[in-house]
């Protein structure tokens, strides 16, 4: 019921308010539930590493974990570990290749968000569906 409600609330607040859902207390509650895994997260960071440093809380570096997920697609849960694996090959090529590797992952982002809004994942799992649609349509066809 929690991930339903939040899906409601993502989809339609108004909606989901008019059907008994009390959308403030979800969102709290969501809120709550990702400072708990945010602070897990950072807990864990120091035995990992050894020391944390000002870079690590510096702003760009929370950016890159928002870029890892809006590159993958955030409506499913591989889609972020899909966008992190492909966010360091692109790191790692564009700093290898170009001084300006900020704007080569910057116009990717934009053109990321123009092309493929619901990220890798999403955009492969639409071309699934498609394909299986088409697939299940010939199929009919020859069938009939």
């Amino acid at each position: 019921p929690f991930g339903k409600a939040l899906q409601a609330i993502r989809d339609n607040e108004t909606r989901a308010r008019f059907v008994g859902v009390r959308v403030r207390r979800y969102r709290w509650l969501a809120f709550l539930v990702s400072g708990t895994f945010t602070g897990l997260a950072g807990i864990l960071w120091v035995p990992l590493n050894g020391l944390v440093t000002p870079d690590i809380l510096w702003w760009p570096f929370s950016g890159e974990i928002v870029f890892m997920t809006v590159l993958g697609g955030f409506r499913n849960f591989t889609g972020p570990i899909v966008g992190a694996v492909v966010f360091n090959y692109l790191k790692t090529y564009a700093v290898a290749y170009t001084t300006y590797w900020q704007l080569a992952l910057g116009i990717v982002l934009v053109v990321l968000v123009l092309a493929l809004p619901a990220g890798i994942v999403g955009a492969f799992s639409r071309a699934v569906a498609k394909l299986r649609q088409k697939r299940k349509q010939e199929a009919e066809e020859t069938v009939t």
